[in-house]
């Protein structure tokens, strides 16, 4: 068996694609498109999918990664043909190579954030993620609500401005030991400024290893 790390786009309406539904829709396609794929064993057989981090729903993917096991040689480029053909809108393999890194390496993810507003974000945003401390409530594991302090989950960030639009791009902790969700970031920040941001798109850009190399 051949283990083969498909990297995708997830854009469009498959943004609001929850994970089961994603995990289903890539057996499903797979099938479709004869690709000699690996099930697992037991009981209840199932496509073997490994994908390296889940998106949150609404947030768009432009380097998702997905891992499968092939049963037969193929070429990537029939692989990626065939399976293009038969993904849903917003769905779509960018590359295919045999997997390099392992998911636990993976400890960042790099975001861009497309605010529809502009007066004031752009300074009042920077000034919030400039502090020393960034100081917000989260629920812990016994549903209790705790503060926890988000700066240490920014590696870094820039905020900027285009003709319509506050731009942020960030660097967050992401992975088994850290993660930061950015409607969390962003959440704080309204919480703290009393500035409502009411229509926001969050795109992950790059799932980044420990040492900010692409996850590949």
């Amino acid at each position: 068996m051949l283990p083969v790390r498909l990297f995708f786009e997830k854009t469009g309406p498959a943004r609001y694609m929850s994970h089961l539904d994603l995990v289903r829709c890539f057996g499903r396609s797979l099938r479709r498109a004869a690709i000699p794929f690996w099930y697992t064993e037991g009981f209840n057989p199932h496509p073997f999918l490994t994908f390296a981090l889940p998106l949150s729903l609404g947030t768009a993917g432009m380097s998702e990664s997905v891992d499968i096991k092939l049963t037969e040689d193929m070429p990537f480029d029939t692989l990626t043909d065939r399976l293009n053909r038969c993904l849903p809108e917003g769905l779509r393999i960018t590359s295919v190579a045999e997997p390099k890194r392992k998911a636990t390496d993976i400890a960042f993810s790099s975001y861009k954030i497309v605010i529809s507003e502009k007066t004031g974000i752009c300074d009042a945003l920077t000034d919030y993620l400039s502090r020393d401390e960034i100081i917000t409530q989260k629920k812990n594991k016994k549903k209790q609500m705790v503060d926890i302090n988000l700066k240490p989950s920014i590696h870094s960030f820039s905020v900027s401005e285009d003709n319509v639009n506050t731009v942020l791009e960030a660097v967050l902790s992401s992975g088994c030991s850290e993660n930061l969700n950015p409607t969390l970031l962003l959440d704080s920040f309204s919480d703290a400024s009393g500035i409502q941001l009411d229509h926001v798109d969050i795109i992950r850009l790059k799932i980044l290893c420990n040492d900010l190399s692409d996850f590949a």
